[in-house]
């Protein structure tokens, strides 16, 4: 299968796009991305620097992801930071009522929510006119940046250490559930995107 259709095959089991446009909101570091045309809202940090971009993704959110040794090691290479809390992290952590029977029938899961919020993010460096963009997956978010890296539609270079996950049936329905994604040709579908599109 060619990379367009794989890509657009883990897109649709994930429930993800492309953002056209990012919207932001900035008080000092603190910023605020948005779809327009969607209305979602991502929180995070940003630290200007001088040369190439990193998106530093934490399990407990920006805070965590700014004060990680990954962030302090590109800011010292002079890259500009983001940080964000993705989806029910850091200060985007929020009741969600999952009681419902066919819930995510007609909702995405926390994890692919998490993955769009990323590309969301990768997508707001390159409007703002960043070409050398690099992920950084922290702990259970490296397989959140793996993902989001598959799909995402520019190159980006992605340091996410899975660790224990090897992507069978287990590890996704305790480390990253998404119903449908192993049809749609799991993690070996998401490492064949990322290398496609290595830099």
């Amino acid at each position: 299968m060619n990379p367009k259709d794989l890509r657009e095959r883990l897109a649709a089991a994930l429930a993800t796009e492309w953002p056209t446009a990012v919207e932001q909101e900035s008080t000092g570091e603190r910023i605020i991305l948005t779809r327009p045309t969607v209305g979602d809202r991502v929180p995070g940090v940003l630290l200007k620097g001088k040369q190439g971009a990193t998106l530093v993704v934490h399990p407990d959110g920006a805070e965590a992801a700014r004060k990680s040794a990954q962030a302090i090691e590109a800011a010292g290479a002079g890259r500009t930071i983001l940080a964000i809390d993705a989806f029910q992290t850091g200060s985007a952590v929020a009741p969600r009522d999952q009681s419902h029977q066919y819930f995510l029938t007609f909702n995405r899961s926390d994890d692919a929510n998490r993955v769009q919020d990323i590309l969301t993010a990768i997508a707001y460096l390159r409007q703002s006119g960043e070409s050398d963009i690099s992920v950084i997956g922290i702990g259970k978010a490296a397989v959140w940046a793996t993902f989001a890296a598959a799909l995402s539609e520019i190159p980006v270079q992605l340091r996410a250490p899975l660790g224990s996950f090897k992507g069978d049936d287990q590890d996704f329905i305790e480390k990253f559930f998404v119903p449908g994604i192993q049809r749609a040709g799991g993690l070996r579908a998401a490492e064949m995107l990322v290398g496609s599109k290595a830099k």
